[in-house]
């Protein structure tokens, strides 16, 4: 399934759009650390992704011959600036519903990164087949994530109280959802 994988984001800057192999563990997880670091919107902080080069090249691995779940990488000049994925289940029951992750390095918010990887993972959703359904959590006060999510037809399907525990305080979701007809 081909797709278009680059994109002229707002600064002039291009972004590849690959998706993730087994060698790009290291690096990938050397990012996720960096990036937890940068914001309090993901569900780990810095240096809190706790996944050895060898579980996650397995994990790659597993995903490639996944025909319901992707994980892609942005890179802008061969670095990595964006990680994205859909994960589903393997239960027949639940094959249609995945679960969108994503993820845009700081020096590179607000440029279209979250955007295109955003598209991307939607269209291969559509393409797919199988996936009937994209499900996301968002903390409420990420109001431009919000926004975004409900640009591209993601809908509020409810809160979640509770759902992290950061600086102190508890932090609440939104879980959104996206139809795929």
């Amino acid at each position: 399934m081909e797709l278009q994988n680059s994109r002229i984001l707002k600064d002039g800057s291009s972004l590849s759009i690959i998706r993730a192999n087994p060698e790009d563990a290291a690096e990938m997880i050397d990012f996720l650390n960096r990036i937890g670091g940068e914001t309090d919107n993901l569900t780990f902080g810095g240096g809190e992704f706790h996944m050895t080069v060898e579980k996650e090249t397995e994990f790659l691995e597993g995903l490639q011959k996944s025909q319901n779940s992707i994980m892609i990488l942005g890179r802008i000049n061969s670095q990595i600036v964006s990680i994205a994925n859909l994960s589903a289940s393997n239960k027949t029951r639940m094959l249609h519903a995945a679960e969108l992750g994503t993820s845009v390095i700081k020096a590179h918010w607000h440029l279209g990164v979250g955007t295109a990887m955003m598209e991307y993972l939607i269209t291969w959703a559509k393409r797919s087949g199988i996936i009937r359904k994209i499900d996301l959590s968002v903390r409420t006060t990420n109001h431009r994530a919000i926004q975004l999510y409900e640009q591209l037809g993601f809908q509020k399907e409810g809160i979640k109280t509770r759902c992290m525990f950061i600086n102190g305080e508890f932090c609440d979701t939104v879980e959104m959802g996206l139809k795929i007809e």
